[in-house]
Parts: C-alpha cells; sequence; structure tokens
C-alpha cells in the first residue's frame, strides 16, 4: 500500500524557510507487559494526538536487503546510556520480537491537525551494547520468529511464567515476580534461577 503524504507536510517540505522542524515519533507497544513507550526525536517534549511523547535521541537508519532474498528491515538505533530501552527488553520473555512500532512523521507547525505519515512497523530482533539498542524493523515474517521459545540470558529467568512451580520452587510469602536475576537473589531462590547469570556481560544479540 503506497504511503499518503499529507498536503501540509507536502508544503513545507517545499518551503524555502521555515519556523518549524519535522518531527520523528516512535510508538513501541510492548504487548508482554500492556505498555506503550512515546519517544520524540526532540530536544523537548511534545504533546501530539492527545498523548505527551518524551525526548529521546534516536537514529533511524537505512533499509537493509541483499540478493540473498533476505527480508527488508530498518534499523533504529535508541540511545541506552539511561539503560531505558534495555530494560524493557530483559523484563520481557521475547525481547520485544513481534511487537508493533509506529513511526510517525509530524511538523512542529501542525501538532493540531492531522497532517501525519504514518509507517506501522514490526520489531524482528534487537541487539544491545552500552550506548545503542538497534531495533530492526520490517514486517512480521513467520520464518523469522524465535524457535526453541528460550534462549540463554544472564538477567532473564525462564520460569518467570511458571512462578512458584515445579522449576521455580519458589515456596515463599512473596506472590510477585519481575523475572530477573535480581529478583531470585532478593528472595533467596537462585538455585533454582531458569537461565544463566554467569554469561560474560556486555550487549546481546537475538539475531
Amino acid at each position: 500500500m503506497p504511503l499518503v503524504i499529507p498536503s501540509a507536510l507536502i508544503v513545507e517540505k517545499n518551503l524555502l524557510y521555515s519556523t518549524g522542524a519535522f518531527l520523528e515519533l516512535l510508538e513501541i507497544t510492548i504487548s508482554e507487559l500492556g505498555e506503550t513507550v512515546r519517544i520524540v526525536n526532540n530536544n523537548e517534549d511534545i504533546v501530539w494526538n492527545g498523548q505527551t511523547w518524551s525526548r529521546f535521541s534516536f537514529e533511524p537508519g537505512d533499509i537493509k536487503e541483499s540478493k540473498e532474498g533476505e527480508t527488508p528491515r530498518i534499523p533504529i538505533k535508541v540511545s541506552n546510556v539511561s539503560r531505558a530501552m534495555e530494560y524493557y527488553i530483559d523484563q520481557t520473555d521475547e525481547h520485544l520480537i513481534g511487537d508493533s512500532v509506529n513511526y510517525y512523521l509530524v511538523h512542529s507547525e501542525h501538532l493540531d491537525d492531522e497532517a501525519v505519515l504514518t509507517i506501522p512497523l514490526t520489531i524482528l530482533y534487537a541487539e544491545a551494547d552500552p550506548v545503542w539498542v538497534t531495533f530492526y524493523l520490517g514486517a512480521e515474517n513467520f520464518f523469522l520468529q524465535r524457535h526453541p521459545l528460550n534462549t540463554f540470558s544472564r538477567k532473564v529467568c525462564r520460569y518467570k511464567k511458571d512462578f512458584g512451580g515445579s522449576r521455580c520452587k519458589y515456596s515463599g510469602s512473596d506472590t510477585t515476580c519481575t523475572g530477573l536475576f535480581s529478583d531470585c537473589i532478593a528472595k533467596g531462590n537462585t538455585s533454582n534461577f531458569g537461565n544463566c547469570p554467569a554469561l560474560p556481560g556486555g550487549g546481546f544479540n537475538l539475531d
């Protein structure tokens, strides 16, 4: 389906001088946590479409494709200096794979109207280092779904959904579990942690 560019954005693009600026927005739906992250590539927060969009540094890259028949994907590097994005990856069993991302392009002079370019995408996989979290976005593809479901991780327990069950074996009074190794330490249940906390630190790649 071809993209429809609103006439107001076309006019702004063709102006020799403008008092405003084009703004890129990302809306990341984290289905497993029931949360939505809304960020704008700007030096201050904005209000658009009835929602507050938090200022955050990110860099869209070029579409990646090759003659090998790989699925085209768009990399977007989101600042990880505060570890905010990596937190959401660590908190989910699927590491955000398959979650939806809406990319919006708006203009600061037209935040009160419907002049917006929208591109719906899906997170194919992600990788993180101390500076950036890079999301590789594209259309949903069954052949890129992770099999088997479990992966090696330093922080996230595979038994999160079986909290207190036969594999977790926690029998204390606490009824909540974040699924993180730090939670196992607090509960004194590290011997039953369902993953590999001794893995080397640093970035990870879910490709």
